[in-house]
């Protein structure tokens, strides 16, 4: 697990199957932001939709794409 800001943030993989089951109901619950590198100190990167992770992604798409979501279920920070 990876702190960033004193916010612990990680990729759970075993989570993965359930996010993007969630995404079939809601396409677009699941923004992402296109950034080379989150994490930098020298690079900062201001979230913006760039994309849709899962059902809705669009490609083609190219790059790194970081997203937030909740700790439980609904995972999806936008509603439906």
């Amino acid at each position: 697990m990876v702190s960033v800001y004193g916010i612990p943030v990680g990729c759970s993989h075993n989570r993965a199957w359930r996010l993007y089951a969630e995404t079939v109901r809601n396409p677009r619950g699941f923004p992402a932001t296109l950034c080379r590198d989150w994490t930098s100190a020298t690079h900062s990167c201001d979230f913006h939709i760039d994309g849709y992770m899962g059902f809705g992604a669009r490609p083609p798409m190219q790059g790194k794409m970081y997203l937030l979501t909740n700790e439980k279920p609904p995972y999806a920070r936008n509603g439906p």
